[in-house]
């Protein structure tokens, strides 16, 4: 009964993210809100809260990637210590979807397997959503901007 779960489950999940792909855009244009054109790498840093600890993260993006592209990185700093390499997806409602690809150690592995929504919010902060697998977990992650660009 158990696998009969596992199963479901595993298809519920394939089903939601096949679903995402038939949702696809190819506008890449959320992280650059306001104008602002990015060229080479963004990291914006942050921090999200852990049984009332701040945990820092570190997102990096890298400008208009194609679907399928490993195109960043996020990091949980202590006590976290764990991440994930990003797979951009598509972009819905301002909305950048990256699957989480790795086997996400220690904290992480909770979310192996799901992805994360990034989506630019007015007065300079970028909202991460965390997914796991199946959907029925998140996490928010409020990102302060502090964006470099390199070339």
């Amino acid at each position: 009964m158990t696998n009969d779960i596992e199963r479901r489950n595993l298809m519920s999940s394939f089903t939601h993210f096949a679903l995402a792909g038939l949702l696809a855009m190819t506008a890449h244009q959320a992280v650059a809100q306001g104008g602002q054109a990015l060229d080479g790498q963004t990291t914006l840093l942050g921090y999200m809260k852990d049984q009332g600890r701040h945990v820092v993260v570190r997102l990096q993006l890298a400008a208009n990637p194609e679907p399928g592209d490993l195109s960043g990185k996020i990091y949980m700093g202590e006590p976290w210590a764990c991440g994930f390499d990003l797979e951009y997806g598509l972009t819905v409602n301002n909305k950048i979807i990256y699957s989480l690809a790795g086997s996400g150690a220690g904290r992480c592995m909770a979310w192996r397997g799901g992805y994360i929504e990034v989506e630019s919010k007015p007065a300079g902060t970028t909202q991460v959503v965390a997914h796991d697998r199946f959907g029925s977990s998140k996490q928010t992650i409020d990102l302060s901007i502090r964006e470099t660009a390199r070339p």
